[in-house]
């Protein structure tokens, strides 16, 4: 079940953060930064996102949270797209179960309502996982950028949609 989140769900979503950026980053991300992740900083973080305007989506499967997307108007203009997607990550026990599916299209659902038109997302450029994920759901590679993660830099991909 996909559900709008509430403040209740910050610790669930910050424990499903850490786990999957360690599981997902393992061989990609200096490996001290991801140690040091923390799932009360994350919990407080969402809390707060969760009380503003921040939008995010739970998935539950039987009563406990699987996976999560958060998503909302773009961070840095990038014509013609309008809206973003900033994070979306599932349980690695419940991947490729269709429930990031879910939660995508979920969230484009509401972000056509909000009358968005086109919506873009990042992805590290070694994240294969993420990345074969993306162009399933046939985003179109438009553009990269360089972002720090710690002390290091690391590229990121764009993937475009038309909503």
């Amino acid at each position: 079940m996909i559900r709008k989140a509430n403040e209740q769900d910050s610790k669930a979503i910050a424990n499903i953060s850490v786990d999957e950026w360690r599981n997902t980053y393992e061989n990609i991300i200096d490996k001290t930064y991801l140690e040091n992740l923390s799932i009360e900083e994350k919990t407080k973080k969402y809390e707060e996102e969760i009380k503003d305007t921040v939008q995010y989506l739970v998935c539950e499967e039987e009563g406990k949270i699987v996976g999560y997307i958060k998503y909302g108007a773009i961070r840095d203009e990038i014509p013609p797209y309008d809206s973003e997607i900033y994070a979306i990550y599932v349980q690695k026990a419940k991947q490729n179960q269709e429930f990031g599916t879910k939660l995508l299209e979920a969230a484009k659902e509401n972000l056509r309502k909000e009358g968005y038109k086109r919506m873009l997302t990042w992805c590290l450029e070694e994240n294969e996982i993420g990345k074969r994920f993306y162009e399933a759901k046939k985003g179109k590679k438009i553009t990269k950028r360089s972002i720090p993660i710690g002390e290091e830099n690391y590229i990121e991909v764009a993937y475009g949609y038309e909503l």
